[in-house]
């Protein structure tokens, strides 16, 4: 999992750079709805990894594994069988 701080706030890690390093195939998944990340913050990560995909969740928070777990599931199977 990859955590971007915002301007360097107490207790986290600024990962900014290192998502242009990696060059594996990712899935970013996302809550509509999350408080805890704004969706915008997925769609940066989207522009910054190389081989990205984003699938995002409507009527989702933060834990869309929780909220959308059947949903959630096919999309990571999914995504797996194409790498």
């Amino acid at each position: 999992m990859i955590a971007l701080a915002k301007h360097g706030a107490p207790g986290t890690e600024d990962l900014y750079f290192d998502l242009l390093k990696v060059k594996a195939k990712t899935l970013v998944v996302w809550g509509q709805d999350d408080r805890a990340g704004a969706l915008d913050v997925g769609l940066f990560m989207l522009r910054r990894l190389a081989d990205a995909r984003m699938h995002i969740f409507p009527r989702c928070g933060h834990w869309a594994h929780v909220e959308h777990r059947d949903e959630f599931n096919r999309e990571v199977l999914n995504f797996f069988q194409l790498t």
